[in-house]
Order: structure tokens, then sequence, then C-alpha cells
């Protein structure tokens, strides 16, 4: 692969795209806001549940979140239903944060929440 600058395919003499970068501001439905906040506040739970000695490498991790919360409702929906997963039903109580994450994502998204056997997650609010 090879990786042209604008600056050398301007001295090349090709055509190169005008940038018009704006600040575009979106408005954020209830539901949105809902997730946003949901999430946040699971992974400020976790950083503070985590011990001082690991609280940056937890930091680090829960970024995960905010990324795939940026990406898009579906890559987060998979992300949390993972972490849940692999959580497994018996520590779900401990978990609130995420599971109000996942039912905000799961109204945005119309997806089933994780189902064990015997055990139902969900969220009532």
């Amino acid at each position: 692969m090879v990786r042209n600058t604008r600056e050398l395919l301007r001295r090349y003499q090709l055509p190169v795209p005008k940038r018009d970068p704006r600040e575009v501001v979106v408005e954020m439905t209830p539901a949105e806001s809902a997730l946003y906040t949901a999430v946040e506040d699971f992974i400020g739970d976790a950083y503070r549940a985590a011990s001082l000695g690991k609280r940056s490498a937890v930091g680090f991790a829960m970024t995960v979140y905010r990324r795939r919360l940026a990406s898009s409702f579906e890559a987060l929906k998979r992300t949390l239903n993972g972490r849940l997963m692999r959580a497994g039903p018996r520590t779900v109580g401990s978990f609130d944060g995420l599971l109000a994450a996942l039912d905000v994502v799961g109204e945005l998204c119309d997806f089933p929440l994780v189902d064990w056997p015997g055990v139902t997650v969900s969220v009532i609010a």
C-alpha cells in the first residue's frame, strides 16, 4: 500500500478534494441519551469497584464500551452481550449498569436480552 499526502498529490498536479470540516450538533433522542448515560454509569461503577492498583487498567479496558457506542448500537449490543455472557448468570446482580445499558440498547436495536436456562435477564425501569 502506498499512502500519499495531499501535498504530494498537489506536487504531481493531481486533483485533491477540498475539505470543508464543520461541527454538526446532533440532538439525541431520549433513548439515545439514556443509553449514553447507562454506559457511562457502567464504566464509572466498574472503575470505582476496581482496586487502586488496577484502576488505570480498568479505565483503559472500559474505553472499549465508549468506542463501541461511538461505532454503532449493534457493536455496543454485541460487546455488552459478550461481557454479560462471560460474567455468567450468578453475577447478574453485580452488573446493574450493564443491564441498564443493554435494556436501553435493546429498545433501540430491537434485540432480545441474554437468557440462560431458567434465568431471564431484564431490567424493569
